[in-house]
């Protein structure tokens, strides 16, 4: 049958339930707890004055997906995986594989730490600081002295450290040091 209501109508919750995987229940039984829930799969809303969140849930095994316009932005998988959508919501360019914990930038089958790859450009990554010298540091795990790759940029110098101490210079001339930072020529080293 139907029901046609008029006015507000007041309940302490309301299920309304169609089969055992599909449902509506939206309950406010206190001033402390409130739900959205849509079945099947699961959609899930709660507030509460200690804990508020948002569960958006599927069966063990498919996805989660976040879609736009018809545009997948993002895509939860059962096992962990997420993977973030480039505009057009076809490929995947940012993923991360939560089993090896890798991030893979421009590619969905990362193979170390983090992977950086684009098919068509000739920069895959660029470090930039806001300081006036930029360094890209190389640590082992085991130890504390580092190693570095660093562009002055007063002048354009490209040095090469190991520890503390500069090992080797290229300087915007294109003169080469080893050994000295002040290189005069192509080629110059000290003993």
């Amino acid at each position: 049958g139907a029901l046609d209501v008029g006015g507000t109508v007041t309940a302490d919750g309301l299920t309304v339930d169609t089969d055992a995987y599909r449902r509506l229940l939206l309950t406010y039984p206190d001033a402390f707890t409130s739900k959205l829930q849509v079945g099947f799969s699961n959609f899930y809303v709660q507030g509460s004055a200690t804990t508020d969140r948002l569960t958006i849930a599927n069966n063990s095994s498919g996805q989660t997906h976040f879609e736009n316009q018809s545009k997948t932005s993002m895509v939860i998988d059962n096992s962990g995986d997420i993977s973030f959508y480039e505009d057009t919501g076809t490929t995947p360019k940012f993923f991360w594989d939560a089993s090896a914990e890798f991030l893979g930038l421009g590619t969905t089958i990362p193979d170390t730490n983090l992977h950086v790859y684009h098919g068509t450009r000739n920069n895959v990554a660029v470090f930039e600081s806001g300081d006036a010298d930029v360094s890209v540091y190389l640590r082992d795990g085991n130890s504390t002295s580092i190693s570095a790759v660093g562009i002055g940029a007063s002048t354009d110098d490209l040095t090469f450290r190991s520890g503390s101490a500069e090992r080797m210079r290229i300087d915007s001339s294109g003169n080469v040091g080893i050994g000295t930072s002040s290189p005069d020529n192509v080629g110059s080293t000290t003993a």
